[in-house]
């Protein structure tokens, strides 16, 4: 919020194709459709028109959406106590993020790209060393969040049009 222009301003940190829809995600948690609308009426009083909640729900999307969530809070308490145990829950949850054809994209913000190429890279340097391909990909993402091709938003707001 701009206290001077009494606005809402927002800065792109990349440019914007002309007509592309700015989004801004009123909710932290990747939430089923039924849960995101809900919680936009009763907590923020309007009837959100976006792709995904305009979009009909199915139960393989809502099953994808918990595990995601599920995925995200495992790969946060076994990070340090068990690394590898901590990669898996990332390959599974971007496999799932995958599988929804884009609709999970606003999960992978560039913070959690880079916690989850961070946990990646540490794996691979442990386990097959730093001069390889895949380890200059993992420190790439690591070191540039945003050339994660499914890291498409940025403090919740949607740079990418999508």
């Amino acid at each position: 919020w701009n206290v001077k222009l009494k606005k809402e301003t927002i800065f792109a940190t990349e440019d914007i194709p002309a007509g592309s829809e700015i989004v801004i995600d009123y909710l932290c948690r990747l939430m089923t459709r039924e849960e995101r609308l809900k919680t936009l009426t009763e907590d923020f009083r309007f009837t959100c028109q976006c792709k995904n909640c305009t979009t009909e729900s199915s139960e393989e999307y809502d099953a994808a959406v918990n595990r995601i969530n599920e995925c995200s809070d495992l790969i946060e308490s076994c990070a340090t106590s068990n690394p590898r145990r901590s990669i898996g829950y990332v390959r599974e949850a971007l496999r799932l993020i995958e599988k929804t054809d884009g609709r999970c994209k606003r999960y992978s913000n560039y913070m959690l790209a880079k916690k989850w190429a961070d946990l990646l890279l540490e794996e691979h340097r442990r386990d097959e060393g730093e001069v390889n391909e895949m380890y200059e990909l993992y420190l790439g993402y690591s070191q540039n969040p945003k050339s994660y091709e499914k890291a498409g938003w940025d403090g919740y707001v949607n740079l990418t049009g999508a």
